[in-house]
Formats: C-alpha cells, sequence, structure tokens
C-alpha cells in the first residue's frame, strides 16, 4: 500500500501541471507491466492510449452508488485481477 499511496501522491502532483492524457501518456511511454483501472465512461476513454500488449487495462463503471447499483461496479474483481498479473500483489 506504501508504493501505491506514493504513487496517487506522484501523480496528484503532476495533476496540476499536466492533463489527464499527458500523464497516462508518459506512463504508457516509459513503463510496462502497468495496471490500468479505469472505472467510469471519462476514465474508459483513456484506454486508447494504453498499450495493452504490455499492461492490463481493467474498465468498470465507476464506484459511485449510482454505477453500482446499476451493476456496473460489484462484482468486476478487478483488485484480483490486478494481482494475478502482478509480479508482488498488493494487499487492499
Amino acid at each position: 500500500q506504501f508504493y501505491l499511496l506514493k504513487f496517487q501522491d506522484f501523480v496528484c502532483q503532476l495533476n496540476l501541471l499536466l492533463d489527464h492524457d499527458a500523464i497516462i501518456q508518459s506512463i504508457a511511454k516509459n513503463k510496462s507491466g502497468v495496471v490500468y483501472m479505469l472505472w467510469g465512461n471519462y476514465a474508459k476513454q483513456k484506454a486508447k492510449i494504453v498499450d495493452r500488449n504490455k499492461n492490463l487495462v481493467l474498465e468498470s463503471g465507476h464506484p459511485s452508488p449510482l454505477s453500482a447499483n446499476r451493476g456496473l461496479w460489484f462484482g468486476n474483481k478487478h483488485f484480483s485481477k490486478c494481482n494475478s498479473f502482478l509480479n508482488e500483489p498488493i494487499e487492499w
């Protein structure tokens, strides 16, 4: 969880300077083996930026009460799919 929080801080800091596409493009260009959890329609539009041959892209409805109750969130198993993909699973 430490690395996840540290990464989120990094993205939040970058977010002040860059738009979301630039952040995703930078990560996609320089890294492979990344899990992209794209939750909600806005996030899912970013999937086209990511090379699915080198990374895992998980798409789902947003975990808000409205989307979740419409069946777009519960049961997506994103956390277990993420851990299956990673060499070092995250303790969620």
